[in-house]
């Protein structure tokens, strides 16, 4: 495994600069949502963080019809063909990272500041795909583990622990997860479990389409599935009246 000692250059936190870059979120997010009626900053100090940037949020922003997105914002100054994981903030301290903290967010968003790209990921979902994967990728040859070292004015040194994951493997998992989450919210109890492996496994196969455009196929494949079984069991019920 490639470790770097230090990995101050993955992210960057300091508020003041940050700032310089707000034009950039503002724009995003007014694209990302359309129907904004505020968009709202928690970002107080670098010293002294907000009790929502302790939850995980630093951006709110609230809709026309009153619903409010929590928002969590990672800075990368350079430009990476990965997204890093830190899954220990400090060693010494046993303080989990933000992929293992238990985030109020309800989205992350994270952004390559030199090229104003910026990803963005349902939290919930990324979760349950660190979940699966996290271990198997802290310890891939295709993964880079990454060491942040950190000594304070008193001489108290601790360690951050991240694992970078290419971009593509990210994307595919993610977009699992996505799927996954969609067949749970529209499926019933008339889809058994290995017939939503099932479409599942047909609908990643699909190559060349968007997220939303396979959750749509997914949605159009479970409706039909349903009624299939209703016609079934509505037939069967005739047959034994």
């Amino acid at each position: 495994m490639e470790k770097f000692e230090d990995g101050s250059s993955y992210f960057f936190d300091d508020l003041n600069r940050s700032r310089e870059y707000e034009p950039m979120w503002i724009e995003f997010y007014q694209k990302k949502f359309p129907g904004y009626l505020h968009i709202e900053s928690t970002q107080e100090t670098k010293l002294n963080k907000s009790k929502e940037q302790n939850d995980g949020i630093d951006r709110i922003i609230t809709e026309a019809d009153g619903t409010r997105t929590f928002v969590e914002e990672k800075i990368v100054l350079n430009v990476y063909d990965e997204i890093s994981f830190e899954w220990m903030s400090n060693d010494v301290s046993g303080k989990p990272g933000w992929i293992e903290d238990e985030y109020l967010c309800n989205y992350l968003a994270y952004a390559f500041i030199p090229i104003k790209t910026i990803y963005f990921y349902d939290w919930k979902a990324l979760k349950k795909m660190w979940k699966k994967y996290g271990e198997h990728w802290k310890k891939s040859k295709g993964c880079k583990q990454i060491v942040k070292t950190t000594t304070m004015p008193n001489l108290y040194t601790y360690r951050s622990l991240s694992t970078a994951v290419p971009i593509y493997i990210v994307d595919q998992c993610y977009k699992e997860m996505l799927i996954k989450k969609c067949v749970e919210t529209v499926s019933t109890q008339l889809i058994s479990d290995q017939e939503r492996i099932d479409i599942m496994d047909e609908i990643l196969r699909i190559k060349n389409e968007t997220p939303e455009e396979k959750q749509k196929k997914l949605i159009k494949r479970i409706k039909e599935l349903k009624n299939e079984q209703g016609t079934q069991n509505k037939d069967a019920g005739e047959t034994i009246s």
